[in-house]
């Protein structure tokens, strides 16, 4: 029985984003990896608070594959809350009958200052985008990102209905498809305009268009 596969449809049934599907996914299947490399049965009624303080250990002390490094306290963190959101799912699905974390406690995540670009950071990040394929597009999106602070999927679920261009507004959803409204700077409306009417056209749907004239994704 594929567990982890019940369960993203269980999330998706709930209305869970698909971001949050594919970090679940990923996160899991770390998960049945390193079960599997320790000869630890899948079957979550074998589990036990040892073999998640075992992991627990192992996250904190394995390298990324990418940098080499060590993973930062930000990627233990959410690999263990992960497993962590798993398991209370087979307990209320009566999968299991304990609570495997009843007694682990979740790494916490390091509080970091996120710093802030510089003007010349800025400026290269807008000539990179003004040389690109399609650089109207390319420009809007990043001036659209550093005015309201969207994230990169709230800018790619931007519809062209959730701006109101008269009181210069946008609508975004957020994590857990959580609405909010955001100001728009004039040059920002400017540029988003500029872009509409010069490249993208007027039609309904999302209002930033790949190539091929879908929705843009974040991969």
């Amino acid at each position: 029985m594929d567990l982890v596969g019940h369960y993203l449809i269980s999330l998706r049934a709930d209305g869970r984003s698909e971001e949050t599907l594919r970090w679940h996914d990923a996160s899991l299947k770390q998960w049945m990896a390193w079960c599997d490399a320790n000869a630890i049965s899948g079957d979550p009624e074998s589990w036990t608070v040892s073999d998640i303080r075992r992991y627990v250990v192992f996250t904190q002390n394995r390298t990324s594959d990418r940098t080499g490094k060590p993973l930062a306290g930000s990627s233990v963190n959410s690999l263990i809350r992960s497993l962590k959101a798993f398991c209370r799912w087979l307990l209320r699905e009566e999968l299991i009958a304990r609570d495997l974390f009843a007694k682990v406690t979740v790494p916490k995540a390091p509080s970091l200052v996120i710093p802030t670009l510089s003007k010349t950071k800025i400026g290269a990040i807008l000539r990179a985008a003004r040389v690109s394929s399609y650089p109207l597009r390319d420009e809007a999106i990043i001036v659209l990102m550093l005015d309201t602070g969207a994230r990169a999927s709230e800018v790619c679920g931007l519809d062209l209905d959730a701006i109101s261009w008269e009181h210069g507004i946008v609508r975004l959803f957020g994590k857990g498809r959580k609405q909010r409204y955001v100001p728009l700077s004039p040059k920002t409306a400017k540029l988003l305009q500029r872009y509409l009417f010069r490249t993208r056209g007027q039609d309904p749907g999302p209002f930033f268009l790949s190539e091929r004239g879908e929705r843009l994704t974040r991969w």
